[in-house]
C-alpha cells in the first residue's frame, strides 16, 4: 500500500487517492518504471506511486537504480527523473497532467530518485511518501 503525505495536497476530491485513518493513500500507481539495459530488452516494471528519495536503499538498487528504460505515467500525473539521490540534478521530466491516454516515453538508464506530482482540482501537488 502506498501512503502520502496530505499536508500538501490542495484538494483531497480526487478519484486517485483516498484517507486511511490521517494518510492520503492512493489505490493504484501514477506511473510505471520499465527496467533494463539499452542491449537488453526490459527485464522488470515497478510501480510508482509516491516520491522515492533513494533508489538505492530498501532492496531497490539491483532493481531500479540507475536502471529506468522508458517510464508509463497515468492521466493527471507527472514524473520527474533525478540522476542523483534525495532530487539533485533533474534529468528527465514526463508530463500527463493534462493528458487523457497514458504516456509511455524513453528514459536515461542514469535515476536514482524521482518525484510524482498530481495535478488536483485546485492544483499541483507532490505525492510524498509517509510511512
Amino acid at each position: 500500500m502506498c501512503y502520502v503525505d496530505n499536508t500538501n495536497i490542495m484538494s483531497t476530491n480526487s478519484p486517485f487517492t483516498y484517507k486511511i485513518g490521517s494518510n492520503l493513500s492512493s489505490p493504484f500507481p501514477g506511473a510505471y518504471i520499465f527496467t533494463g539495459t539499452m542491449t537488453t530488452a526490459s527485464s522488470g516494471m515497478v510501480p510508482v506511486c509516491s516520491s522515492m528519495p533513494r533508489f538505492d536503499v530498501a532492496g531497490l538498487s539491483e532493481l531500479l537504480n540507475d536502471k529506468d528504460a522508458q517510464v508509463l505515467v497515468l492521466p493527471g500525473y507527472s514524473l520527474e527523473l533525478y540522476t542523483d539521490v534525495s532530487y539533485v540534478t533533474l534529468n528527465t521530466t514526463v508530463n500527463n497532467t493534462e493528458g487523457t491516454d497514458l504516456l509511455f516515453r524513453n528514459a536515461s538508464l542514469t535515476a536514482s530518485s524521482c518525484k510524482l506530482f498530481f495535478k488536483f482540482i485546485k492544483g499541483y501537488a507532490e505525492i510524498t511518501y509517509k510511512p
